[in-house]
């Protein structure tokens, strides 16, 4: 029997762990939850040295980018803004990409929001928010709202 010294034995297991994801380098944070408007979500959720501690869906009033970007059709568009409960104890800024999105009784997207925003340094229980226009439809027949969360140096 040929024994492997133990040298390259701690090479291969070296080798092997650099290949796992390091805080901040593809950990996801993906959970499906009912969709409830102005109701808060708990994340807990902490990857390297920032920590999301919730999110929520918020109606918001109807704001002067809804009224250009679809003038005469604000009747059908309800507001909302996407908002992220943070703590970030580092000192440099880091960010979060998100892929949220509402989901019909037959788990087809309705709408949501994809895209990035900054976590400041230092931060405590701040708020990462995104604010955009939806069909008030759409937001009347969401059922389910799935949540993917990637955290990353900025």
């Amino acid at each position: 029997m040929r024994h492997i010294p133990i040298v390259r034995l701690g090479l291969v297991a070296l080798a092997l762990t650099s290949l796992l994801p390091t805080p901040g380098e593809g950990a996801t944070f993906q959970r499906t939850v009912p969709f409830a408007l102005d109701q808060w979500v708990d994340i807990g959720w902490r990857d390297g040295p920032v920590t999301i501690h919730r999110l929520r869906v918020e109606q918001k009033g109807r704001s002067f980018k809804s009224v250009v970007t679809r003038p005469g059709n604000s009747e059908f568009l309800q507001d909302v803004q996407i908002q992220i409960e943070f703590s970030n104890s580092s000192t440099a800024d880091w960010e979060v990409k998100t892929n949220i999105v509402w989901l019909d009784a037959n788990s087809q997207v309705i709408d949501g929001y994809q895209g990035g925003e900054g976590l400041g340094d230092g931060d405590s229980h701040e708020l990462a928010t995104m604010l955009f226009s939806t069909l008030k439809y759409g937001l009347k027949q969401a059922r389910t709202l799935r949540i993917e969360l990637e955290i990353q140096p900025d």
